[in-house]
């Protein structure tokens, strides 16, 4: 809400972005399955990337990330590591 207060005085622009994001945002909820294949390259109490790795899974989307939490599933050729690429 603080961006659509701020927004016109932010930019010009930047009042119509919180409409632009509702437009083209869809939410995403992977299934328990998915999630599950993720969370054993996590530690357990690291939930949020495991989840954040099924979406990703699930929508086909790119996982780009220089974090050390993702070594172990790059390591397990269930993502792709772009820099051997």
């Amino acid at each position: 809400m603080e961006f659509v207060k701020l927004g016109g005085k932010i930019s010009p622009h930047a009042e119509n972005f919180p409409e632009f994001m509702r437009l083209r945002v869809i939410i995403v909820n992977p299934s328990n399955d998915e999630i599950e294949v993720c969370k054993r390259y996590f530690p357990e109490n690291e939930v949020a990337y495991a989840i954040h790795t099924a979406t990703c899974f699930k929508t086909n989307a790119i996982l780009i990330s220089d974090d050390g939490h993702f070594d172990l599933i790059r390591q397990s050729g269930l993502i792709s590591d772009v820099s051997q690429m």
